[in-house]
């Protein structure tokens, strides 16, 4: 008989190891997503703001095509010295833009760039339209597909999204080395 410490201190197989980091994975992920739900709709856009996950009433300063083809758009403050809100939004942070007048409409994209005064959001090829002088796209929903239009000219609210990248990059990284193993 083997005592339980002898059992504890016996090292994972690898199937194993990658098994339970999957499992891992999973739940931080379905937490950081019921984070995100619970933050959206249990406060107010200017709750959101001050918590500095949301960056209210900006306005467009200009658009330009970045690399891959991927649309930028470079926002900026209404407030008298133009600098933003404090806030945690950084380079690599998944956001959802949508028209202060219509938030339940939103695009999502990723930061770009973030200055003192100015914050760029990439949009991929398929987003473009939709940004461009109003032009239409659907959004998914959990339950439909819905038209969303969006108007450039008028103020923008951008507000912080769950981040599944660097999830879909783990995921990608266990698969293969299950692959191999």
């Amino acid at each position: 008989t083997r005592s339980i410490m002898e059992e504890e201190a016996k090292p994972l197989q690898i199937d194993q190891f990658i098994k339970k980091q999957s499992e891992f994975l999973q739940l931080e992920r379905e937490a950081e997503l019921e984070e995100s739900k619970v933050l959206q709709e249990g406060y107010s856009r200017k709750e959101l703001q001050r918590l500095g996950v949301a960056l209210l009433r900006l306005k467009v300063q200009s658009t330009r095509t970045g690399l891959g083809g991927r649309l930028l758009v470079k926002l900026q403050s209404h407030h008298q010295n133009n600098e933003l809100p404090p806030h945690k939004l950084q380079a690599g942070d998944t956001v959802g833009m949508s028209n202060s007048s219509n938030p339940q409409n939103q695009i999502s994209g990723v930061v770009y760039t973030v200055t003192i005064n100015t914050i760029t959001v990439a949009f991929s090829q398929t987003s473009e339209e939709a940004l461009l002088l109003g032009g239409n796209t659907t959004t998914q929903t959990s339950s439909s597909t819905t038209p969303t239009s969006f108007d450039l000219h008028s103020d923008q609210d951008v507000l912080l999204l769950a981040n599944d990248i660097t999830y879909k990059r783990i995921k990608k990284a266990l698969e293969q080395l299950a692959q191999i193993s």
